[in-house]
């Protein structure tokens, strides 16, 4: 099953400071967030009781990174696995047009997608996304 959910994983590849990924996890999870390091990876985790959602980031060297969405599964044998890589990488799709709107399409160098999100319209979730920064900024 751990094969399964590594093939079905999206990954983005950023060129961006910290600050800035952070940010955009503030933008993404809002004032739940929480902020670990775990061998040398940067974890913002999405408090919740059951299963919370993470934004794990990864320091590939040269200012670029490696950014996945992985929930922490709270459920031993977990049935649901599927649904939650399928929601980690509608996730991690919103994370992406996040960082896009903060810093540009530029910065973002690759993207890969095993399970294409079906959910997200990225025309409405730019306007969503433009609400929640205006929103930081005032």
């Amino acid at each position: 099953m751990y094969i399964k959910r590594m093939e079905l994983k999206g990954e983005l590849v950023v060129e961006a400071s910290i600050e800035t990924l952070r940010e955009a996890a503030k933008i993404m999870f809002g004032a739940s967030l929480k902020e670990e390091v775990d061998n040398g990876k940067i974890i913002f985790t999405f408090e919740t009781v059951v299963c919370p959602p993470r934004i794990i980031v990864e320091d590939i060297g040269e200012g670029k990174y490696k950014v996945t969405c992985q929930s922490k599964c709270s459920i031993s044998q977990c049935p649901y696995w599927q649904r939650c890589i399928e929601v980690d990488n509608e996730r991690l799709k919103a994370y992406e047009i996040t960082l896009r709107k903060l810093i540009g399409d530029k910065a973002i160098r690759e993207t890969k997608y095993r399970w294409t999100p079906e959910r997200i319209k990225e025309e409405e979730m730019e306007k969503i996304i433009d609400k929640l920064i205006r929103r930081g900024e005032g």
